[in-house]
């Protein structure tokens, strides 16, 4: 089975760039997009709570970077963008009582809301520091990885954690990625 990603996520995509770029960077991204993803975006068909191949979405950064560059340091901070998007109302009012540390140990409920076909797993490696994998992400190219790190940093923020760290490290097999995470 192939890596699928929330509809949800293309959506916060957009809005995410609306809020930074505007709407004219919008459509700029939408018209860079081949042809079939535009369309379905343009028709409407990819539903918030469908999934879609993750694969589909790395286009969505690939046409974000060759309209308005940035790599992965813009990839990251869209990753706290459309986490900030994603948590309004009362999900971030009820992270805000959580603590780093069960947000750790439900990490795979969390990774699974929004993506199907890859499993992720963590190990405490230090207090306060933890390793996650997910496995078979190869799909997710880097700027969707890159999306990751910033949408794990915002989690961790929003939870309370101080000093958060968010480190990729290179993966044990081929396919998976690895972050290393951590806060004070």
């Amino acid at each position: 089975m192939s890596v699928e990603i929330r509809g949800a996520a293309f959506h916060s995509f957009l809005e995410a760039v609306e809020a930074g770029e505007g709407e004219p960077a919008v459509r700029a991204v939408v018209a860079r997009l081949p042809t079939e993803l535009r369309e379905r975006i343009e028709r409407g068909e990819l539903t918030r709570m469908g999934f879609f191949p993750v694969s589909q979405y790395e286009l969505m950064h690939e046409a974000l970077q060759a309209t308005l560059g940035g790599g992965i340091a813009r990839a990251r901070s869209l990753g706290r963008r459309t986490t900030e998007i994603d948590l309004k109302g009362i999900v971030r009012f009820v992270l805000g009582f959580g603590t780093p540390e069960l947000l750790v140990r439900y990490a795979d409920r969390v990774f699974r809301s929004y993506f199907r076909g890859a499993e992720i797993a963590h190990r405490e490696v230090a207090p306060r520091r933890h390793r996650f994998r997910w496995g078979e992400f190869a799909e997710a190219g880097p700027y969707t990885r890159a999306e990751c790190v910033g949408s794990v940093g915002y989690l961790l923020d929003t939870c309370g954690g101080r000093g958060v760290t968010v480190t990729p490290v290179r993966a044990a097999r081929r396919g998976d990625f690895e972050l290393e995470v951590g806060w004070s």
